[in-house]
């Protein structure tokens, strides 16, 4: 009962803070890169994934940009194959 007011709530600051020219980019459960401008804190061993699959597993802090220029670069952990 109590989730559905606070996603309506953060969809009001996410709304909010794209029209103040902020965007918050959060990567959760997206393939992870090297070339990506992001700070690896963790890398995690997760046996499900395939040979070489690495997934971003864990947001610490989103990237947030500014009028399109970074300001804040995503500190996330990695799930990896063996």
């Amino acid at each position: 009962k109590r989730i559905k007011p606070l996603a309506k709530a953060l969809e009001r600051i996410r709304a909010n803070f794209q029209a103040n020219g902020y965007e918050i980019v959060s990567f959760l459960n997206q393939k992870y890169d090297d070339r990506m401008s992001l700070d690896v804190i963790n890398f995690k061993t997760d046996d499900t994934l395939k040979d070489g699959e690495r997934i971003i597993s864990r947001v610490v802090k989103p990237q947030v940009k500014y009028n399109g220029v970074l300001i804040q670069r995503g500190q996330v952990d990695v799930s990896q194959s063996e």
